[in-house]
């Protein structure tokens, strides 16, 4: 049986290691006629992990005389054996607990996972000091389903705060840190468990608000935009109840749901959410933080959606200054401000300075950003239709048919965000 320390990884590889063994048995009971199942086959031996007597079994599976039916079977038990050497080999996840520190280096797509294990209604408040790498933190369940994902400090050097509750039942959480930007260079972070206690109220609605809005993010993914409203919406409204009306903690999910708002056509909602954001963001931390700018950047983005450039152009440019201050000239998050700059500029019909800012962009992205983020696939595609508005087709062409193969290899054919792309 595993050790006691790799038990999330085992419990969540064990039912695709089912899945596996029962696709196979079946496509053996058609061939060779004689009904089998998981249960009473010497495959299953894989299941509870031991893998060297599976692997015999497997083995011994494909030297079994089917003739060319067999073939259809071959690749899935192939499969099943990479599936095996890969779990054997796979480091297993470390497990923190209270006032222990763990310190690593990462970089580009690496992940690195954690196991913390939580009594029945207990709370966890984890820290992550970033040194010179901003990453992303997830929380998985046991069945390697993503619940919560934190990542409010965009910065290389800082703290990120995680905060998990535990169900009505003991519950081991796996914690996924990977680096926020793959291709920035490597840095190292710090997580330790800061304490673990009865769990309140307030926690569980904070996490409950962690939670619907990690939902809201996968539906607006998925383009299931009325989804993905309600979620934002009612992870507002666990946020109030676990902070108040009028705390700063409410940023994170007042800009989900002023977002979806904008991207519903919901203008005067989503003016309103954005402009509570910025209040609170504001009394907080200042018009200068990286909390405010996440009211000014949905404010200027909407204002560009509804064509009303006025308001939108001071809101650009005291969005590039915070971002080059704060982060600097060729941080990832600079490339939103450019487009929606190049945007007015393309209104105001100055061609050439909003390709230079369109190109300032794409190049921005390509030394930052994985090739299937959304952002630099936007990128591409923008380019390529400012070079369409310029009377350059071959170039336009090349740009637009490059992003929406990359569009359709992430989000297939019909995802409403391949709109932009067509």
């Amino acid at each position: 049986m595993p050790a006691s320390g790799s038990r999330i990884v085992y419990e969540t590889a064990r039912t695709e290691r089912r899945v596996f063994a029962t696709r196979v048995l079946k496509e053996m009971s058609n061939v060779l006629g004689k009904p089998k199942s998981v249960e009473d086959q010497d495959v299953v031996q894989y299941l509870p992990g031991a893998f060297p007597e599976a692997q015999t079994e497997f083995y011994r599976l494909l030297c079994i005389k089917g003739g060319r039916k067999m073939n259809r079977i071959f690749c899935l038990l192939i499969s099943t054996l990479f599936s095996l050497n890969a779990l054997q080999d796979a480091p297993q996840p470390a497990i923190l607990s209270k006032n222990n520190i763990l310190e690593r280096t990462i970089s580009g797509s690496e992940e690195h996972s954690y196991r913390v294990a939580l009594a029945a209604g207990e709370y966890a408040r984890l820290t992550v000091q970033q040194r010179g790498v901003d990453i992303a933190i997830q929380i998985l369940d046991q069945a390697g389903e993503v619940v919560a994902e934190f990542d409010s400090e965009a910065r290389r050097n800082g703290t990120e705060q995680v905060e998990i509750v535990a169900p009505e039942k003991p519950i081991d959480w796996q914690i996924r840190i990977r680096p926020r930007y793959p291709k920035f260079p490597a840095g190292r972070y710090e997580v330790r468990v800061q304490e673990i206690r009865d769990a309140t109220a307030g926690d569980r609605s904070a996490f409950e608000a962690q939670r619907l809005n990690s939902q809201a993010g996968q539906r607006i993914d998925a383009g299931n935009y009325d989804e993905a409203l309600q979620l934002s919406s009612r992870s507002v409204e666990e946020a109030e109840k676990a902070f108040g009306p009028a705390d700063a903690r409410l940023c994170p999910f007042l800009e989900q749901l002023g977002s979806t708002q904008r991207r519903k056509g919901q203008y005067l909602q989503g003016e309103q959410t954005f402009q509570r954001l910025l209040a609170l963001a504001e009394k907080e931390a200042g018009r200068e933080s990286q909390l405010a700018l996440r009211g000014i950047r949905g404010l200027s983005d909407l204002y560009i959606n509804t064509g009303d450039y006025g308001k939108a152009e001071p809101l650009i440019q005291e969005q590039m200054a915070i971002i080059e201050k704060t982060l600097g000239s060729d941080h990832p998050a600079v490339i939103a401000a450019l487009g929606a700059s190049a945007v007015l500029h393309q209104h105001r019909q100055d061609m050439v300075r909003a390709l230079a800012e369109r190109e300032r962009a794409l190049a921005i992205a390509e030394k930052a950003l994985d090739s299937k983020d959304f952002t630099g696939i936007a990128t591409i595609a923008n380019l390529g239709d400012h070079y369409s508005q310029m009377g350059d087709f071959v170039r336009a062409r090349a740009l637009m048919e490059r992003a929406l193969a990359l569009a359709e290899s992430r989000y297939g054919p019909n995802h409403p965000l391949l709109a932009s792309t067509l």
